[in-house]
């Protein structure tokens, strides 16, 4: 990851686990794939067909996708790649997640999240922080970085930030406590 400073990621159903390490120069990506109710073979077939799982350098950028191609599945026979993500603590992250659960932890460039259901969870992050969600829990703690959040449904709790929290929430309740930013909520 020698000269990146973005990591852009693509995700599809499953968890994405993203962790800032200080002192490296690299990405590590490990994928955990999921096939419920097929076999060894049957798995095998729907990865070749389906699966779109890469991560390409292209410059000062990173891209790394991990999704399955929809197929028709239900939302129990779902296909899922769980990806576990190592990044350098300094990086920038856009991240479009469409469906599980979201957690970054220690990674002090900005973050953009763009999340369709799942909870999420930021711990430790220093950058602006922006966040889209469409429904699912959002715990944010120890931000040093300002924080914009525009949530459809679900709960956010915000602790121990020291920048300025923007929310614009739809439905679901908000608590921010310990920060010394401002906390502005408008009306709409």
């Amino acid at each position: 990851a020698e000269g990146v400073e973005a990591l852009d990621i693509e995700a599809g159903a499953g968890s994405l686990d993203i962790t800032g390490i200080a002192g490296t120069g690299r990405i590590l990506v490990v994928a955990t794939i999921e096939v419920p109710d097929a076999d060894a073979d049957e798995a095998r077939q729907v990865m070749e067909k389906d699966l779109v799982l890469s991560l390409e350098k292209d410059g000062r950028r990173a891209a790394l996708e991990g999704w399955f191609r929809d197929s028709g599945w239900s939302f129990d026979e779902s296909p899922r790649v769980n990806l576990d993500v190592r990044v350098p603590e300094g990086l920038s992250l856009n991240i479009e997640d469409r469906s599980g659960s979201v957690e970054v932890r220690n990674v002090m460039g900005a973050i953009e999240l763009d999340d369709g259901s799942g909870s999420i969870r930021i711990t430790g992050n220093g950058g602006l922080l922006t966040i889209r969600d469409g429904s699912g829990a959002i715990e944010i703690e120890h931000s040093g970085g300002d924080i914009r959040s525009v949530d459809g449904s679900g709960s956010i709790r915000a602790a121990e930030v020291d920048g300025r929290v923007t929310i614009q929430e739809g439905s679901g309740g908000i608590d921010a406590r310990e920060s010394a930013g401002e906390l502005v909520v408008p009306d709409g």
